[in-house]
């Protein structure tokens, strides 16, 4: 995808309890669930770095020496980086993704560590995002809310494709 832009980094947020999963996954962070022999941080971080992803950022919480170790032995040789939220146990998402304010400068990827999506809704996500920004390249003056709200709107899109896709298959 030779482009004058295209996402680097992705930022992954595995730091959850997993509360609604804990009968399936006992003491284990869901991301580490395995589905047909790979876990499922294991197979985004693969198919992230297979479509073009170079900087990964891992906010852990829940178990994190355990999800670290793992990671660092099925991912070899892509460099991951773990920040630490050590409020996970009281906090949310948007506390995890805080954690990693002033380490991550650039755009990036937002994704959960417990998403089953395939290659294809992956690459489509990166070509959307990729032609709306071209496109917009264009036009003289863009205003962020007007960017950021077109992106909502098609990673929406995806989202809820995710969902559909995830339900099949549960």
């Amino acid at each position: 995808m030779p482009s004058i832009y295209q996402q680097k980094t992705a930022v992954i947020l595995a730091a959850g309890l997993g509360l609604r999963l804990r009968s399936v996954t006992g003491e284990v962070p869901k991301g580490l669930l395995e589905i047909q022999g790979s876990g499922l941080l294991e197979r985004s971080i693969q198919l992230l770095s297979s479509c073009g992803i170079t900087k990964f950022f891992v906010v852990t919480g829940f178990q994190h020496q355990m999800l670290e170790n793992r990671l660092r032995e099925q991912v070899r040789g892509i460099h991951l980086n773990f920040v630490h939220n050590q409020q996970y146990a009281s906090s949310g998402s948007m506390e995890s993704l805080a954690t990693i304010k002033g380490k991550v400068q650039e755009d990036f990827l937002l994704l959960e560590s417990d998403l089953i999506y395939e290659r294809r809704a992956l690459e489509l996500l990166l070509e959307s995002v990729l032609s709306m920004l071209e496109s917009m390249s264009e036009l003289e003056s863009v205003s962020e809310s007007v960017l950021k709200s077109v992106s909502e709107s098609v990673l929406e899109s995806v989202f809820e494709s995710l969902v559909s896709m995830l339900e099949e298959v549960l």
